[in-house]
């Protein structure tokens, strides 16, 4: 009931501010927007509550954002659970998208670093030892119907959303911003994004991939391609997984297709289930489609999946298409 009231509550203020800058403003000065950073939200409230909260704080922010305001909702995050990370991350990307105003408080209350930290306490979750021992306890609908690698826990879903959404969060903060550009790579250097990413356990040096080697290169005298790995990382042959046509094709098809991936196995899975008459021909053709791409998936360990998506997130960066 209490929960209730105040869900009603807040939509009632988020209605009566929205788009108004004297009420944004009156709304500040009677100490709402700290309400929420210092009361409702470090509460840990249900996450459709803390959902509306941060839209009400995002009202405030598009309109009268402030170093003071964005380092508040910053200092959240290493005491909210995963999914309210996420959402506070949603938050900071739609803020960071739409207002120049936010892109350079965020800058200057240290919010690359605050971001950043976010990847670091991730460090080691995606070992594959440690999802080992989660998976079974993970909520499957049918089991039969999933591909062995695929059976990943919500929980790591999540972790995957969190990951894509800290690059997002960089990759915003610096659209349009020359000067937050330059910060993050003088400054704040790629090379702290690229550490925490190391960390966070799926690539393991002990693992090789040999290159995919042309006719022309096999039939070349004194080709020596395996020279170039060092012993040192490899110990035995059968430690050594050649990157095949099918599993070349496997990584490529979830490079492309990462949607397939960060839903997770109750949402993007195809069901077993033959489509029914009222089906739309667009709706069974897209499941048909998924159900083939799944099929070239099976065999491929999940931590080639994780680094997949997280090469594909990096190229997103890269291209600044997170906001397209």
């Amino acid at each position: 009931m209490l929960f209730d009231l105040t869900l009603l509550v807040l939509r009632l203020l988020r209605a009566s501010i929205s788009g108004s800058s004297p009420e944004i403003e009156l709304f500040t000065q009677l100490r709402g927007p700290s309400l929420l950073l210092t009361g409702l939200l470090p509460a840990q409230p249900p996450l459709h509550l803390a959902k509306e909260a941060l839209d009400l704080f995002s009202e405030v922010l598009n309109v009268a954002a402030t170093e003071d305001l964005l380092l508040g909702v910053l200092d959240i995050l290493p005491v909210s659970c995963i999914p309210l990370r996420i959402e506070i991350m949603r938050l900071l990307c739609h803020v960071l998208r739409e207002s120049h105003r936010c892109r350079l408080h965020f800058r200057k209350c240290n919010g690359f670093v605050h971001v950043i930290q976010e990847a670091v306490r991730l460090t080691g979750h995606f070992a594959p030892q440690k999802f080992a021992a989660v998976d079974n306890s993970a909520a499957v609908t049918d089991s039969t119907s999933i591909s062995p690698h695929l059976l990943t826990s919500e929980s790591k879903r999540q972790l995957l959303l969190l990951v894509k959404a800290v690059i997002a969060v960089l990759t915003l903060a610096m659209t349009f911003e020359p000067a937050s550009a330059k910060h993050f790579v003088v400054e704040m250097q790629f090379e702290n994004l690229e550490q925490a990413l190391r960390l966070l356990g799926c690539f393991n040096q002990k693992t090789v991939v040999d290159p995919v080697r042309t006719s022309a290169q096999l039939a070349a005298p004194g080709n020596h391609l395996e020279a170039a790995v060092d012993s040192s990382t490899v110990q035995s042959s059968d430690t050594c997984t050649s990157a095949g046509p099918q599993l070349s094709d496997a990584l490529r098809i979830a490079f492309l297709h990462p949607e397939l991936l960060e839903r997770g196995h109750l949402d993007a899975m195809p069901t077993s289930k033959p489509s029914t008459p009222t089906a739309s021909p667009t709706t069974a053709q897209r499941q048909q489609t998924a159900e083939s791409l799944l099929e070239k998936l099976s065999g491929v360990p999940a931590v080639f999946l994780d680094i997949c998506l997280i090469f594909r997130y990096l190229m997103t960066m890269a291209t600044d298409s997170f906001d397209k």
